[in-house]
């Protein structure tokens, strides 16, 4: 329960954001802790940065990666 004046952030797992993007027939490609492509930690750091595509369809990657995201 929050009180009046109390603000909390929380941040849904990975799981839920996966979950909640197939329901909108999305699929997750990637998740990343930063812009720089760093594999996602959430005892790390809670951002995630999400690669998701319509589902069925192939992901586009940056020039720099191949499909299995190495630089």
């Amino acid at each position: 329960m929050v009180r009046e004046g109390e603000e909390h952030l929380q941040f849904r797992s990975v799981e839920q954001v996966t979950e909640d993007l197939a329901a909108a027939g999305l699929a997750v490609d990637r998740v990343w802790s930063d812009w720089r492509g760093r594999p996602f930690d959430g005892a790390e750091h809670p951002l995630m940065i999400i690669e998701a595509c319509p589902q069925g369809a192939r992901p586009v990657h940056p020039p720099w990666q191949d499909d299995a995201g190495h630089t």
